[in-house]
């Protein structure tokens, strides 16, 4: 189990590295042949098809998890039934929608969006609708694969999706404008989705098959919902965020604005996503230990804040004291607007990262309350507070209040789930001591037997 933890969290590393310096130049690109506006249009077109996420139905949203029970009991059928229900669903669910959103987004482009780039984003909006359906099903077959305990794999896919993307880009963004972008982001969606299916039939078998995942059964289905319903209300509470804060840096600071603003925000959560995707065993590792070692929640939950802290600080510090050369080589230039943007996220979303320990605990215990109000806090008070320091400011004002509110969200559901279990808000020295043996046991496998990380990734697993 040690190997194969090491292994995934390698990779893990691998995919957010890989997935951003594609992001780097993919966006260079973006920027030399359409211009910084360009960016906030496609960022704006995007936003506005996400908002269809609200008619999610959770399917996929723990698929991993009963993948792995099902493996844990040897019960094949179930596996194959799981994947195939959710993958379905998905698809029929996500179309539906897409269908659906297609009027009210053709006509809320128009409120939002600067009269001269209208027609652009009108025309990119069946593209964005596409990717959004097929997103949602590689989102069902790439949890599958976490589900057969192989996030390695699930990490050399997106690698593999995401280098197809710039390579489409690279080809036809020169030459054919935004909808080229569109078209590399369908392609890269398509090659994650056959690559994982094909690789969880692979895994499921024990040698190459071929069949399409068209069985669909009531059961499993109602299984899938009954638990993911739990983890959508939380993901329905924080969806606002995005497209709002976009919206308001629209209508505050311009498209020039929002493209710097969707530039610095996607680089700092690439930065942010290497610490979190170590952390994806979390969940099933505090259900574990609440039903069979209840004492032992706040030492992992302890753990995995120190990890959070010794990894994200440098990281994100680093990005921010880096931001005005990342800044010349992206941009061509040192645009302060873009350094300054960078700063304030970095802060608001260092002490989110910080909160992200007990946003996983809530959710592992089954107990998302103060999930769901954090997070409705966050993204309501960012639209007010962004709404008044807009008007005043600008799209700094926008961008001052979604950092502050990313702040206070994460610190209410951090003190609250500790409040909760009766736990310390934050770590002790004892603990930061502990969490660097184990980093030093991380690194030098010979001398893991005899350390605390042993037990950390035992207790992470699910049983």
């Amino acid at each position: 189990m040690y190997d194969k933890l090491r292994r995934n969290a390698v990779w893990a590393v691998f995919e957010v590295l890989g997935s951003s310096l594609a992001l780097f130049f993919l966006y260079r690109i973006v920027v030399r042949h359409l211009g910084i506006e360009a960016l906030g249009v496609w960022s704006l077109v995007v936003a506005t098809t996400s908002l269809g996420r609200f008619a999610d139905l959770g399917t996929a949203a723990g698929l991993g998890r009963f993948v792995a029970t099902a493996q844990a009991r040897q019960d094949t059928g179930r596996t194959i039934d799981y994947v195939e229900t959710a993958v379905v669903t998905n698809f029929l669910l996500y179309l539906g929608i897409a269908l659906l959103l297609w009027g009210p987004a053709w006509y809320g482009l128009s409120l939002v969006m600067e009269p001269h780039a209208l027609a652009s984003g009108r025309q990119l909006l069946p593209y964005s609708l596409l990717s959004f359906v097929l997103v949602s099903v590689s989102s069902a077959t790439t949890g599958a694969i976490v589900g057969q305990h192989r996030s390695d794999q699930k990490s050399m896919i997106s690698l593999a999706g995401t280098l197809t993307q710039l390579f489409v880009s690279l080809l036809f963004v020169a030459r054919y404008g935004l909808p080229a972008l569109a078209w590399a982001q369908i392609v890269q969606n398509m090659v994650v989705i056959a690559a994982s299916w094909l690789l969880f039939l692979r895994n499921h078998f024990g040698a190459w098959a071929f069949r399409l995942p068209v069985h669909w059964r009531k059961d499993v289905f109602r299984e899938l919902i009954g638990f993911g319903m739990k983890l959508q209300a939380v993901s329905i509470a924080g969806m606002l965020y995005d497209p709002a804060i976009k919206f308001l840096m629209s209508s505050e600071g311009g498209l020039k604005f929002l493209g710097y603003f969707e530039m610095a925000q996607r680089l700092i959560l690439q930065v942010r996503q290497l610490v979190l995707m170590p952390n994806q065993v979390l969940v099933p590792g505090f259900a574990h230990l609440m039903e069979s070692e209840p004492e032992k929640v706040g030492p992992l939950y302890h753990r995995a804040m120190v990890f959070s802290c010794l990894f994200g600080l440098p990281m994100l510090g680093g990005v921010t004291l880096l931001s005005p050369l990342i800044s010349y080589v992206w941009i061509g230039h040192v645009e302060p607007r873009f350094v300054l943007l960078v700063v304030i996220l970095s802060a608001g979303w260092f002490v989110n990262l910080m909160g992200a320990p007990a946003t996983l605990l809530g959710m592992g215990i089954g107990r998302v309350r103060w999930n769901v109000l954090s997070a409705c806090l966050t993204t309501a008070g960012s639209c007010v507070l962004g709404y008044a320091l807009g008007h005043f400011f600008g799209g700094f004002g926008v961008a001052f209040a979604a950092g502050c509110m990313l702040i206070l969200g994460a610190s209410l559901n951090t003190i609250m789930n500790c409040r909760m279990m009766g736990i310390a808000i934050l770590p002790g020295i004892l603990d930061f001591r502990d969490a660097l043996r184990q980093l030093c046991d991380f690194i030098r496998p010979g001398r893991r037997k005899a350390g605390a990380v042993k037990a950390f990734q035992e207790h992470s697993q699910p049983h």
